[in-house]
């Protein structure tokens, strides 16, 4: 399955919004759409490696 995601490839540098493929979801799971996300400080200061 082919999903968009939002990849941090480098320190302090913009996330890059790349398709990638993911297993199909296995029986003791779900599907979820999502729609839209936001990127918290949080995330940002994992990507920049504080």
């Amino acid at each position: 399955m082919k999903v968009k995601a939002a990849i941090a490839t480098a320190k302090e540098q913009p996330l890059v919004i790349e398709n990638v493929e993911i297993d199909e979801p296995r029986p003791d799971e779900v599907q979820v759409r999502l729609v839209a996300t936001g990127v918290c400080h949080t995330d940002a200061i994992v990507r920049d490696q504080w």
